[in-house]
């Protein structure tokens, strides 16, 4: 009886480990087919979609607003809220105010880490925004340096701005160099354009004077951008209905500071939320969102429709580089 009894808890105990198997042969191949047939799917309402976005498409660039990064000088130590008349944040309250889809942009100014001045300092007394750079007192010339990490890109400077305030007497000039080279060359979108395969840039600010006596000139700063994507990935294809735009009175100028306009555009963005920015094109126009309507399908996300509002003249975005 005693071995009976073992011989069947055994048995007992080699079915019940086998019943444990998560899968059989089949059984993975029935969830290997589900898997297959779930990502086909899901290519394919996605081509689905871009293919309308396409159709009767108008072209529009994104710019994401920033919530985060290096806290620009005209909020540092500031209670209130950035100041809309920033022309390093342009009310934001981070250097660069927005970032635009497909790029990356880099900042030189007052807020930037190490950097390196000789005979320059800040002119806080003036209470600009940002905090201008200006040439120490009895000095007719002074240095800024900076340096910036640059990532791997599609080989083009997409924009380039320097911002200063000199007169006849004064001036700023502006040269950078691949780091580890002697090679100082202007600082223009061009020569930018052609330094994209290094690793690392180098950028010099120069203050002069002619005289003790002259106003000495002022540096803001420099922003350059380049692109991680191609020209032609960095442009996003929008659908407009066309009673929304015809409401809206585009082709002939009426009540378009007042209206809104209705977007429909495919899944190569993500993530969009309201206070990030699209430039139309065509119209050299500014669009903030206002509401944003997600559609997914399959389990991933697939289009949006997303309603802006017309940006007025006078409202600081207008002055970022599109």
């Amino acid at each position: 009886m005693g071995l009976r009894s073992v011989r069947q808890s055994r048995s007992v105990q080699l079915s019940r480990d086998y019943s444990e198997v998560p899968y059989t042969r089949n059984q993975h191949l029935v969830k290997s087919s589900r898997i297959i047939g779930e990502i086909l799917a899901k290519k394919q309402a996605q081509m689905g979609t871009n293919a309308v976005s396409s159709v009767d498409k108008r072209e529009f660039y994104f710019f994401r607003k920033k919530t985060f990064g290096r806290v620009c000088s005209c909020a540092l130590g500031n209670e209130s809220s950035p100041s809309k008349d920033c022309n390093a944040c342009f009310g934001v309250g981070f250097v660069g105010g927005y970032e635009k889809y497909g790029t990356w942009h880099e900042t030189l100014d007052f807020t930037s880490g190490e950097l390196e001045t000789i005979n320059v300092e800040p002119a806080h007394e003036m209470n600009a925004v940002p905090t201008l750079m200006r040439l120490v007192d009895g000095s007719k010339k002074g240095v800024l340096r900076g340096s910036f990490r640059m990532r791997r890109n599609s080989g083009y400077c997409d924009a380039f701005q320097i911002v200063d305030s000199v007169s006849k007497d004064n001036s700023v000039s502006v040269v950078v160099r691949e780091s580890g080279t002697n090679s100082w060359i202007e600082a223009n979108i061009h020569n930018m354009t052609t330094l994209m395969h290094a690793d690392m840039l180098d950028f010099e600010v120069t203050l002069s004077r002619r005289g003790t006596g002259s106003k000495t000139p002022y540096f803001s700063h420099l922003m350059f951008r380049y692109g991680l994507l191609t020209q032609d990935q960095i442009i996003i294809p929008v659908d407009i209905p066309r009673n929304t735009e015809g409401i809206s009175l585009l082709d002939y100028g009426f009540d378009e500071q007042f209206g809104s306009l209705s977007l429909f555009i495919d899944n190569r963005i993500h993530t969009v939320s309201n206070g990030d920015m699209f430039y139309f094109i065509e119209r050299n126009r500014w669009l903030e969102v206002t509401e944003v309507q997600p559609f997914h399908a399959v389990g991933t996300h697939i289009s949006a429709d997303v309603t802006c509002r017309f940006v007025q003249p006078y409202e600081a975005v207008n002055r970022v580089p599109a």
